[in-house]
């Protein structure tokens, strides 16, 4: 926690969760990935079509990892 102390957004953040959900029921959620300062970090669009960069495709692959890692999640 110590590296948060002096970042005042970080611990003043509003909780995401829906208060009283059980998140560990079965359901479809959505995952949002943010980077540092909302720097462009995994490729760009080109013609309307992302275009992975190799951090992008390394994410893509960690991604898709997840079903190997955690056999009772399915991607869609």
């Amino acid at each position: 926690m110590d590296r948060f102390k002096n970042n005042s957004n970080i611990l003043n953040r509003k909780p995401t969760r829906l208060k009283g959900y059980n998140y560990n029921q079965a359901g479809a959620y959505f995952v949002t990935i943010c980077t540092h300062e909302m720097k462009k970090l995994f490729g760009r669009i080109i013609d309307g079509a992302l275009d992975l960069n190799i951090y992008g495709n390394i994410a893509k692959r960690e991604w898709f990892h997840t079903t190997v890692a955690r056999p009772y999640i399915e991607l869609h």
